[in-house]
């Protein structure tokens, strides 16, 4: 059932994120696999219209039992290849652990701008306190679309530099550094999925294609997209659907459709097309979907191919991914629920917001109704 609009707009007033958030989440207690001592680095840019502070500084915690080797953590400006502030290094059980990596605090934030390019590194592991390479259990925290993670690891033989190598996947590979950091101000939108542009597809599968997520609290979506095979445009006599769907009325609730005339704009691996208004989402459960797909248009199933799995840029207390994917019939729901893994598709896509505390307040003024359209 869904939460009755006013109050759902006053929770969304009052939770808007202004506490430190952590952008690369390892599992507590889970353990590494790997003992490279070199670099290893996670890809990211900096989304937030008035940039973010970066308050504490982390790294992997194999086991979160203390780090059994002295591991060294620092961010860099991948367009310069310098590192901006300091780093840290960090050893045994002193510094402060949560989830699965140990923080320090910065004697002084690290100011990251609007458009920031960056990679977190980490060095030092080793026999005795090994890194992750595709395993523990990881996720990424944009603090409600504050950061893009672009997916891609690097890695370097040196330890302490801008890492030269850009890997082939998994996306966010590597349990190593990690950040916390806070907004300071606006929060921009972000796209539920991300997948490099350039990646190709593996299935053509022509009917429905969904994901499943749950808004938590109000949020408006502003785009849909879909996945575009190689990113070389929409085939010629090819048609792609995006819908979202409601699934508690079981509904399209938008829907924008994509052709080789008329592809939208590229982003990342997605092309993207504006709604004509934005579409408040109240609490409850969606999927997003997409149909359409062939042989000369692929889309990507991360059943067989698992570097095709997207990487989600995810809003606590507002958006929770399931991880639930299914498909059908093209134009239809898609109705049946596939075995895993999660966030299995490569289809469809949708750009969210997270509404501003003076946005929400405007909005009790006698708003009222499951799904909202505003004006630009």
């Amino acid at each position: 059932m869904k939460t009755p609009l006013l109050s759902a707009l006053v929770l969304a007033a009052l939770s808007a994120p202004s506490f430190g958030v952590i952008a690369y989440v390892v599992d507590a207690g889970g353990t590494g696999n790997q003992t490279f001592g070199g670099s290893l680095g996670m890809d990211f840019n900096v989304q937030a219209a008035d940039g973010i502070a970066v308050n504490r500084l982390g790294v992997f915690d194999s086991g979160s039992d203390g780090l059994n080797l002295p591991i060294s953590v620092g961010i860099f400006d991948r367009n310069t290849g310098l590192m901006v502030g300091t780093s840290q290094t960090l050893s045994g059980s002193g510094a402060t652990l949560a989830d699965g990596s140990r923080f320090v605090d910065l004697a002084s934030p690290i100011g990251l701008p609007a458009g920031f390019q960056g990679s977190i590194v980490a060095w030092g592991y080793g026999a005795g306190e090994p890194n992750g390479n595709g395993a523990p259990a990881r996720s990424v925290n944009s603090g409600g679309g504050n950061l893009y993670f672009l997916g891609a690891g690097r890695w370097d033989n040196a330890a302490g530099v801008l890492p030269a190598n850009i890997d082939g996947g998994p996306f966010n590979r590597y349990a190593a550094g990690t950040f916390d950091f806070t907004q300071n101000n606006v929060i921009a939108p972000s796209m539920a999925y991300a997948i490099p542009a350039g990646t190709a597809g593996n299935q053509n599968f022509g009917g429905s294609l969904g994901q499943e997520f749950i808004v938590q609290s109000n949020v408006f979506v502003s785009q849909l997209s879909v996945f575009d095979d190689l990113s070389d445009g929409i085939a010629p006599g090819t048609t792609i659907t995006a819908e979202l769907w409601d699934n508690d009325l079981g509904t399209v609730v938008a829907s924008e459709i994509f052709t080789a005339n008329d592809p939208g704009t590229l982003v990342g691996g997605f092309r993207v097309k504006d709604l004509a208004s934005d579409l408040m989402l109240t609490p409850g459960a969606y999927t997003i979907v997409a149909h359409g797909y062939n042989a000369a248009e692929r889309n990507g199933n991360g059943g067989s191919t698992p570097a095709l799995i997207s990487l989600l840029n995810d809003a606590p207390g507002f958006l929770e991914f399931t991880g639930t994917s299914r498909f059908g019939t093209a134009g239809a729901y898609p109705g049946t629920p596939d075995g895993g893994p999660q966030n299995r598709y490569l289809a469809g896509n949708f750009t969210y917001s997270i509404p501003e505390p003076s946005r929400a307040a405007l909005l009790l003024l006698g708003v009222a109704g499951v799904c909202l359209r505003r004006r630009r």
